[in-house]
C-alpha cells in the first residue's frame, strides 16, 4: 500500500487486498499519515482484487473519521474493481463515498 499527502489531499493506492488479515493495519497506517488539514481522501482501488466485510468496514470507519475531522473531509473511491463496487452497492455503503471511474 502506498500513502502520500499532497496539500489537503491524502492519496491511498496500491491496495491489493483489504480484508481481515490487513484491515487493522490499513486503518493504523492511514491514521498515522493523516494531517490536520486533510479535506479529501482519495482511495485508488484499481488494483484491489479482494475485499471482504472487514475491509469494507475499514473504509466505512475511514469515512466516519473523515466526516468528523477538522472541518470534515470527503472520501473518494477511485476506479474500484467491479467486485469491490458490487460489494459496496450490495451493502448500501456506496452512499458513504463518492465513487469515480476514470480512464487510465
Amino acid at each position: 500500500m502506498k500513502i502520500n499527502c499532497e496539500g489537503e489531499t491524502l492519496n491511498i493506492s496500491e491496495i491489493q487486498e483489504l480484508g481481515l488479515a490487513n484491515s487493522a493495519g490499513f486503518g493504523k497506517e492511514v491514521r498515522a499519515a493523516w494531517a490536520d488539514d486533510v479535506k479529501n481522501v482519495v482511495i485508488d482501488l484499481s488494483s484491489t482484487s479482494f475485499m471482504d466485510c472487514t475491509g469494507l468496514g475499514a473504509l466505512a470507519a475511514l469515512s466516519k473519521t473523515a466526516r468528523t475531522s477538522n472541518g470534515g473531509a470527503s472520501v473518494h473511491l477511485l476506479n474500484p474493481t467491479p467486485v469491490v463496487q458490487r460489494i459496496a452497492m450490495l451493502t448500501g455503503l456506496d452512499g458513504l463515498f463518492e465513487i469515480t471511474q476514470k480512464a487510465a
